[in-house]
């Protein structure tokens, strides 16, 4: 999972965040982030919501 300070530091909206999120999950998975399952990307934003 992503540290959530380091993507604080670059956040401007929580739409540009959850999309950063998501794009950085999927450049370590290897694949797109459209490609991410449902389900990580709602943990994604748990996440993000938990972290803020």
């Amino acid at each position: 999972m992503i540290d959530i300070s380091f993507v604080n530091r670059y956040a401007f909206s929580f739409s540009m965040v959850l999309l950063r999120l998501c794009g950085l999950e999927g450049a370590i998975r290897g694949i797109r982030w459209h490609y991410l399952d449902d389900n990580l990307k709602k943990e994604l934003k748990s996440f993000y919501e938990t972290s803020r």
